[in-house]
């Protein structure tokens, strides 16, 4: 836990750095982290060697960083800044409601099915969901310019 807040706080000090350098999006970030996660998670689940597990926890807190800071960017990216508040404000209220009630939910199933692994394999469906409603609108605007 203390690598992945480690790589937390490291991506979040250089992630933004790399991304104005680079003129990447909020949302190609976000996107990229996301699909990222699905994939670092995966190989969590599964792995069981110590030195393994260490460099995939510092992966994932760094991914994961990415995504989090980013989805609050994303909004700000699309919003003019009259509406940016309110925007902001609903997808606070969204992101908590779906928080409580999800969270609750994948804590049920790994109650349930008394495996960390299944409960890492859900969100990754929750995640594959997000990613598979996100990715034709991206690849829509890219194609398009």
């Amino acid at each position: 836990m203390s690598l992945l807040a480690a790589m937390d706080l490291a991506s979040r000090l250089t992630l933004p750095t790399l991304t104005d350098r680079y003129r990447i999006s909020c949302r190609m970030i976000f996107l990229v982290g996301a699909i990222l996660l699905i994939g670092i998670r995966v190989i969590l689940a599964e792995t069981t060697h110590r030195k393994t597990l260490f460099v995939i926890s510092g992966l994932y807190g760094y991914i994961r960083a990415a995504t989090v800071v980013n989805q609050n960017l994303c909004v700000s990216e699309h919003c003019s800044q009259e509406k940016l508040a309110g925007a902001l404000g609903l997808v606070m209220i969204a992101k908590g409601i779906s928080v409580i009630s999800l969270g609750q939910l994948l804590g049920w199933v790994r109650d349930l099915t008394g495996s960390y692994r299944f409960s890492l394999h859900m969100q990754n469906v929750l995640l594959v969901l997000v990613v598979l409603f996100w990715l034709p609108e991206v690849l829509w605007k890219r194609f398009r310019q």
